[in-house]
């Protein structure tokens, strides 16, 4: 019999590296303080919070941990501030990534 999975008891986060970039970087989103199984959606969002299309679903791993690829493309190529969200339906999490273009 296999044991159930615990629930992480680290802090609910997301990071992003790099975290500044060029429009269409290619960026890797660490996330930790899942619910283990759970499937996390990860968007792109432009500088005004609509959703730019650039989207990653992942499934968290035992430990409540999560990688994943996303692409940082504004079709508008804005530089400044964009927001990363990660959402499981149940809890969510941010980070910024700085375009530089």
């Amino acid at each position: 019999a296999s044991a159930p999975p615990t629930v992480s008891l680290e802090p609910l986060s997301i990071e992003i590296v790099p975290s500044t970039g060029q429009n269409d970087t290619e960026m890797t989103v660490n996330g930790r303080g899942w619910n283990p199984g759970a499937f996390v959606t990860v968007e792109y969002h432009l500088t005004v919070g609509n959703g730019t299309g650039s989207t990653a679903t992942v499934l968290v791993d035992d430990r409540g941990r999560f990688t994943t690829l996303l692409a940082a493309h504004d079709p508008n190529g804005l530089p400044g501030a964009h927001e990363v969200t990660a959402d499981d339906g149940a809890h969510q999490a941010s980070a910024t990534f700085t375009a530089t273009n």
